[in-house]
Formats: C-alpha cells, structure tokens, sequence
C-alpha cells in the first residue's frame, strides 16, 4: 500500500488555499446606504440588487407627475449610469481584500520510478510544496487591502454626494431658466403689441418712422433674445435628463414650477 504523507493539518491548509474568492459587496453596500441615509436622508439602490431589494418608487412611477427636487434626486440615485458603474468597484476592492487573506494554492508532484528490485511502496514519490513567505506576509496584504477597501468605500460615498449636488443644482437651474423664459415671452408678446400699436398710429398719422423702427427694433430684439434663452432652456433640460440617466421614451418628463423659498437673512430692522 502507499504509505499516507498527509495528515490532517495538510489537507485543511490545502482546501483553504483552494478557496473561491467571493466576490459579494453587499455588506459594504449596506453600510454606504447607512451612511447616506443619515447625512442626507436619501436611499440608494444598486441596480444588480433592486430585485432583492424593496424600492417605494420606481423611475415610471416617478415620471408620471410633475417632478420636484427630492423626485429628480431619487431619480438620478435609481438610474444614473455611471453611479451604478461606480458601484461595480465596491465587488472589485471586496474581492481583493478577500484574496489578500487567501494563500496560493500549493503545488503538488508525483513521481514513479520503475523498478524490478523494491516494492511498490518505495517507487512512487509526492511532494506538497507551498511558498511560506506568502504566510507572513498575508497580515500585511490584507492590512493595505483593507485600507484600498475603506478608499473605494470613501469614493462611492463621495460620487454618491457628488450626484445628489448636482442634480439639485441641475433641477434649481433648469426651473430658474424655464421661469426666465416664460417673463422673455410675457416682454416679447409686449412688444409685438407696442409694435403693432405703433404701427397703427402711423398708418393714422399721429407717429413718425423713427419711433416704429424703434418699436420694431425692440420686438426683433425680444425675438431673438427668446430665441437664444430656449437654447439655454434646452441645454439645462438635457444636462438633467442625463443625471437623471433618463433616455428613450423617458424624456416626457415636467418639473414643478414653484421655485424654493430665499434662505438668505432678511434685514433687520432699526
């Protein structure tokens, strides 16, 4: 018979280095939710999750009514692309950070030398070897894999706050470039009035060409000055729809109307 070279030390040492690496980054995503909810009272999703996960609103539920502030955040935190692929690095750095506490697996050899003068038992030779500096080293590996870890985290928190800053910023300017547009039709829809009053006093004899050419000259002008302000309109409608990760058949969407109350102190009076 072989005579038995591993004893149970070896074989445990042998299938913990042949362990899978898992590559679950629930826990830490868990924790960043924790954190956000308490510095800014949002939830977060990771979309490769959501089916596990028990989300109040979906983006077509919100898209249904006028959005506000709070809607376009919870949005974007739902739906941003590249929010989501932010997240993918949290599998990346948990998987590292697992690996580093894991030896390489061993090398094992078998050799059988032909002989007609020993027993079986004395021609077949198995070696087990493993790199034990790897051993020593493995305290220090997780330590620098734990801290690229705790750096990843930092991250995603830090693109998740980036995200809910500029999407407010986002929404407040395109609702205060929508607001400037609509008193840029009020002045252009004046104008054309003025214009066409002008232009009845001078059929009528009771205004001179300069005066109309006047009147005309402001109306073109509001025209233009529309005209440009619908780009501006439009840029800010688009630098949203982005955040909010929103394409397709998804871009019928409204904002509400009412702007934020002024924060800023009032006065005090003498």
């Amino acid at each position: 018979m072989i005579r038995p070279i591993f004893n149970t030390g070896i074989l445990l040492f042998l299938c913990a280095s042949c362990t899978r690496v898992d590559q679950s980054a629930e826990c830490v995503f868990e924790s960043i939710q924790q954190d956000i909810g308490e510095q800014v009272g949002e939830s977060v999703c990771w979309d490769r999750c959501l089916d596990e996960v028990a989300v109040p609103l979906s983006v077509e539920d919100l898209l249904k009514n006028t959005l506000s502030a709070e809607d376009v955040v919870r949005i974007a935190l739902l739906n941003n692309r590249r929010l989501q692929a932010t997240y993918e690095s949290l599998g990346i750095a948990t998987a590292q950070y697992k690996q580093a506490g894991l030896l390489k697996n061993p090398i094992f050899s078998l050799a059988y030398r032909f002989s007609t003068q020993s027993h079986v038992t004395d021609l077949i030779d198995m070696a087990l070897m493993q790199n034990f500096l790897e051993i020593l080293l493995i305290p220090m590996k997780r330590k620098v894999a734990q801290c690229e870890l705790e750096a990843t985290k930092k991250m995603v928190i830090t693109r998740i706050l980036d995200v809910i800053g500029e999407t407010r910023k986002a929404f407040y300017h395109l609702q205060a470039a929508e607001k400037v547009g609509k008193l840029k039709k009020d002045i252009l829809l004046a104008t054309e009035l003025s214009y066409e009053a002008a232009q009845r006093l001078f059929q009528a004899g009771n205004m001179k060409d300069l005066e109309v050419a006047l009147h005309r000259s402001h109306y073109e002008s509001a025209k233009m000055d529309l005209a440009n302000w619908e780009i501006v309109v439009l840029e800010a409608r688009e630098a949203l729809q982005v955040l909010m990760g929103l394409w397709g058949q998804n871009i019928s969407w409204k904002i509400t109307e009412t702007l934020p109350p002024f924060l800023g102190h009032r006065p005090q009076q003498s």
